[in-house]
């Protein structure tokens, strides 16, 4: 009797992941236990653990129910919007005089509309469809974040529970030194003017499209003004200024920032956040 042939395992589950530290600073890892950055950094090498596969989300019923309905009334207004008026009946008398009030009224009534509340506003649709078709798509937007929200929910398959993120907040209360001592040294903690101007490019790329905050356009005038040497604009506009480098430096990974400010991440962040206390206080 022969022996079963071993089974094949797939090249994607035996593939080793990156290290926890790899992960948490984003950058390529060798896979190797230890791996060259954590040897390099003589740090503990430790493999991640995959996230659980995710089940795969069913097409949902009741949104496909929904959304069909939605069709169908969309579909039967723009029929009735494009059938042409019968002149004809204005022709000869009708029979309406002779017809009773009630019953009159009972051939002319159309449904009720609707109140709808949204954002704290209550306004009245007069129109059954237009009510009709309000309310299959807040009940398809109601599914929908249902779905979502169970699915942020969901673990990761590249999270992994040992690993977490730098913890900045240290480096925002930097206390110790008088205002004093710290604008002696604020020539020492300045980005020369590449090294502005690339922060503010990461800066508009990056953290601008998620916050809002500062309007560029007004910005960018005093960025150049600061790239020409410290001392050149009020210290409310130095803060904002060195907010902004520190917020470029968490965007980006270890290797980026070396390659931008010639320091890590956490290095560039504590010189930055000392010029943001520097002109704070």
């Amino acid at each position: 009797m022969s022996a079963s042939p071993p089974e094949k395992t797939s090249s994607k589950s035996s593939r080793p992941l990156a290290c926890v530290l790899c992960q948490r600073r984003k950058v390529k890892c060798d896979r190797k236990y230890p791996c060259a950055n954590c040897i390099k950094s003589k740090a503990t090498c430790s493999p991640s653990i995959p996230a659980p596969v995710r089940k795969r989300r069913r097409p949902n019923a009741e949104l496909q129910a929904r959304l069909a309905r939605c069709e169908e009334l969309l579909a039967k207004y723009a029929a009735a919007s494009k059938e042409p008026l019968d002149h004809s009946v204005t022709a000869a008398p009708t029979q309406a005089s002779t017809i009773p009030f009630y019953e009159n009224n009972q051939l002319n009534w159309k449904p009720a509309g609707k109140l709808v509340v949204e954002d704290g506003s209550v306004r009245f649709m007069d129109n059954f469809l237009w009510a009709s078709v309000y309310e299959e798509l807040r009940g398809m937007r109601e599914l929908v974040e249902t779905e979502e929200k169970a699915h942020d929910n969901e673990p990761s398959r590249d999270w992994d529970p040992g690993a977490s993120m730098p913890d900045y907040s240290e480096y925002l209360m930097v206390g110790g030194d008088s205002r004093a001592e710290a604008e002696d040294r604020a020539d020492d903690i300045y980005p020369n003017a590449s090294q502005i101007f690339r922060l503010w490019q990461i800066f508009l790329e990056r953290v601008n499209p998620l916050t809002k905050i500062v309007h560029a356009p007004t910005l960018q005038p005093l960025v150049v003004e600061a790239a020409s040497g410290p001392g050149t604009l009020p210290h409310n506009v130095d803060a904002l200024l060195f907010a902004i480098y520190s917020m470029s430096v968490v965007a980006m990974t270890d290797e980026e920032c070396i390659d931008v400010v010639g320091m890590s991440t956490n290095v560039a962040f504590r010189r930055f956040s000392k010029g943001l206390w520097c002109f704070t206080w």
